[in-house]
């Protein structure tokens, strides 16, 4: 099995843990939701089962670069903001 990479994106996250995510509507970025926190374990991912679990939900496909390795970094959440303009968040916006 390959060797996670060592990118220069994973080697700063590996000494600067702090990471934001936001979500942005389907229809309008107006509703969206931003969550920040740590990266509080990062793990390897041999087998791929994390990102091709991500990949199969998004692409209906397992991830297809396979020759390198694989890191899954669990955030602990520790702040979040969201924003929905006129209606509540739903699952169609």
């Amino acid at each position: 099995m390959p060797k996670p990479p060592l990118t220069p994106g994973l080697e700063h996250l590996r000494h600067e843990r702090r990471v934001s995510i936001t979500v942005l509507g389907r229809e309008d970025w107006y509703h969206h939701v931003t969550l920040r926190g740590h990266a509080a374990e990062l793990t390897p991912d041999p087998q791929f089962s994390d990102i091709d679990r991500l990949s199969e939900h998004y692409t209906g496909r397992a991830y297809p670069q396979r020759d390198r390795g694989r890191v899954s970094a669990w955030i602990e959440v520790t702040s979040w903001h969201a924003w929905a303009v006129i209606g509540p968040w739903t699952a169609g916006r």
